[in-house]
């Protein structure tokens, strides 16, 4: 997916290798500071593959901006990272949610808030008058981008998750208006909170003092794991308090994928799926949709399909695949415990979706590229092995090679 950027100031994102626009949410220093700096890159780490930017060091903080091919429907997120307050991650956590929300017709919108000076009582605070600043200055300038005033929401990933769950609830202006933009409301229209990071304490689930969450808090989607040292009672509390409030929230924990995952699939963890959930969610809601690619196909072929597996370890598969609307189920294979196997086609691009299919004994994603005469190419991700075949038939009478 390409994703368009509106150019304002020109300046190199060496992790990312593309030319991004920065805009400075602060008509000149930020509250309480004395000095302009954007941040200082970290050393990176040689585990991180791909890579992770770091950034420290932030007085000035700034967004960029990451906005749909051809125009998006009018919603937007603004991203806070994550980065345990002394850092931000300006990809994993922040642009690389682009590639996810901008085909849905979302504007993205990527926060680096100041991080920490030191011993602070309140880490939160000074991120969550960039937040709060950051949903003003977008609605401010809906017009020049495109936006709804009334669908600008939170996308916060872990420490962000923290200040994002402070911004839902009802915390009050964290500073003194400074001009008329400080007169708009700061209150998202909705919010998606992934790994909030220590909002509760590990052992009572208590939610900390600063989130006050009542029925003024936006629809929300809370994504946790439950091997997270940063405990899913957290995010399960702010399930809690919003559904005692009387607020629509989607709770998902899934099993296993640690933390700090992002947008990215984990090997032996279906984490990645939660993107898929998040899009089901945003559609239900009205704030997402699919822009016409103009003729490209978007929608799976209904039909009959035999898929030939072949994985590295020489196992060999025969799978017979049934399309309906979307939805295939494995209605017959050489393995028996493949039978069942179900799943929901997901549009990527011309010709090209994600499938997600489980049953009671196997689980796992895969990509289809589908071509003219209507054989796919198939997938398995993360990457298991070469690309395979799934050929439209007539009927079902195939036939299985023994063993």
């Amino acid at each position: 997916m390409k994703l368009r950027l509106i150019l304002l100031a020109l300046i190199f994102v060496p992790a990312a290798s593309v030319w991004a626009e920065r805009i400075a949410i602060w008509p000149d220093l930020a509250p309480g500071e004395t000095v302009k700096q954007e941040g200082v890159a970290l050393p990176s780490r040689n585990a991180d593959r791909p890579p992770i930017t770091r950034v420290e060091k932030i007085t000035q903080p700034t967004m960029e901006a990451y906005l749909p091919e051809g125009g998006g429907n009018g919603a937007a997120v603004l991203v806070l990272p994550g980065g345990g307050f002394g850092y931000v991650v300006p990809d994993l956590e922040g642009s690389e949610t682009a590639a996810f929300l901008n085909p849905l017709g979302i504007s993205v919108f990527v926060l680096s808030y100041r991080t920490k000076l030191g011993k602070e009582a309140e880490l939160w605070r000074r991120p969550l008058q960039d937040s709060q600043r950051a949903i003003r200055f977008l609605r401010k300038n809906a017009d020049r981008w495109g936006l709804d005033p009334a669908k600008i929401g939170l996308l916060a990933f872990s420490a962000g998750g923290q200040v994002g769950a402070v911004h839902i609830g009802e915390i009050g202006d964290a500073y003194d208006g400074i001009d008329a933009l400080d007169e708009l409301s700061a209150r998202p229209d909705f919010a998606m909170l992934v790994y909030p990071w220590n909002v509760a304490d590990n052992a009572s689930g208590k939610l900390m003092d600063a989130i006050k969450l009542g029925k003024s808090a936006p629809p929300t989607f809370l994504v946790h794991t439950d091997d997270d040292k940063s405990s899913a009672l957290g995010a399960a509390a702010i399930y809690m308090e919003l559904k005692k409030a009387g607020v629509s929230a989607e709770l998902h924990v899934y099993q296993n994928g640690g933390h700090g995952y992002g947008t990215r699939d984990r090997e032996g963890s279906v984490i990645g799926t939660w993107k898929d959930r998040a899009a089901d969610w945003l559609r239900l809601r009205g704030l997402a949709s699919t822009p016409d690619p103009g003729g490209a196909m978007k929608v799976v072929p209904d039909g009959n399909y035999l898929v030939n597996i072949e994985k590295p370890n020489g196992v060999k598969k025969l799978l017979n695949y049934q399309i309906v609307d979307g939805t295939a189920v494995c209605v017959k294979a050489s393995s028996p415990d493949s039978v069942g196997l179900r799943g929901t086609f997901e549009y990527v691009e011309d010709g090209v979706f994600k499938i997600f299919v489980s049953n009671d004994q196997h689980r796992g994603t895969n990509i289809w590229k589908f071509h003219p005469d209507g054989i796919a190419d198939v997938k398995e991700i993360p990457d298991r092995g070469e690309m395979q075949q799934a050929v439209p038939v007539v009927g079902e009478t195939l036939k299985y090679p023994a063993g």
